[in-house]
């Protein structure tokens, strides 16, 4: 069992660059449970960071009801999702799925919940199609080079007011 995790962690080391940190800390013996402590407190405090960027869980736009459960499987999550009312009366709704597991997989969604916002989905003082937000998201990361490698699947739609129209676009890894 020690090896594999070993080889596991090697692998997640060699993936990217800023995990290579981990090679370089040296713990004193004895220490061990304060560090694991200490990385069960930040996960913590990441899991409560990720959760307060979600809408509340049941909401009401008129004539329609939006309800939601968020479940991660591990602390952190690269899961998110969010809805709001955009200036046109529509409402803007999201949800995403990045590739991985853990706090790589986390920091991505949760940079991702930060640029998706009402005044994303709009173009000046009109709606912009989920396509277009989608091929935004794209160019984006696409020209952020190696420096984000990971992938995500994205549904990005409006809805209209009286909840009779949806108009989306689903892209993905």
């Amino acid at each position: 069992a020690l090896v594999s995790e070993k080889n596991a962690l090697e692998r997640a080391s060699a993936k990217s660059s800023d995990n290579r940190a981990l090679d370089r800390i040296k713990v004193k013996p004895g220490y061990e449970r304060a560090l694991a402590a200490a990385l069960g407190d930040d996960l913590n405090a990441a899991a409560s960071v990720q959760k307060e960027l979600l809408p509340q869980q049941e909401v009401e736009y008129g004539p329609v009801r939006i309800a939601s459960l968020f479940m991660p499987s591990q602390i952190v999550s690269g899961d998110s999702f969010n809805h709001f009312r955009l200036p046109s009366g529509e409402i803007g709704l999201y949800a995403l799925d990045v590739a991985g597991h853990g706090t790589r997989a986390a920091l991505l969604s949760v940079m991702l919940s930060r640029m998706l916002t009402a005044s994303h989905f709009m173009d000046a003082d009109r709606p912009k199609a989920p396509s277009r937000i989608v091929a935004d998201l794209n160019r984006h990361f696409q020209a952020a080079g190696d420096d984000i490698v990971d992938y995500f699947t994205i549904i990005c739609a409006r809805l209209s007011a009286d909840g009779r129209q949806l108009v989306y676009c689903q892209a993905g890894h």
